[in-house]
């Protein structure tokens, strides 16, 4: 939340015009969060996204335009990514919050 609100602030300020006041829109959002903690419809549990397996890394990699530096870049960091994590479990590494060494 601290965040949007941070980046509508900057936007804001390089625009030339006045900081927006944040008090309001804090209400409305710990209003919103508050209600959303207390239903119970699944729909509100944060999710989670499968691990990428070896097709969908060449899937993420065949996409991606190596005409451009940009690319090359997704390409690299996609790679880079996976075989960090990858390889995280053979040197005893935890990755992530819900991780746990043994």
């Amino acid at each position: 939340m601290d965040q949007a609100l941070a980046s509508i602030a900057v936007a804001h300020v390089a625009a030339n015009l006045p900081k927006p006041s944040t008090v309001g829109a804090r209400r409305v959002l710990k209003g919103n969060e508050a209600k959303h903690r207390k239903s119970k419809d699944p729909r509100r549990r944060p999710r989670r996204a499968t691990a990428a397996n070896p097709p969908a890394l060449k899937k993420m990699v065949a996409t991606a335009d190596t005409a451009t530096a940009i690319g090359c870049w997704d390409i690299a960091a996609l790679l880079l990514g996976f075989t960090l994590a990858a390889a995280a479990p053979d040197c005893g590494c935890s990755i992530g919050p819900t991780s746990r060494r043994a």
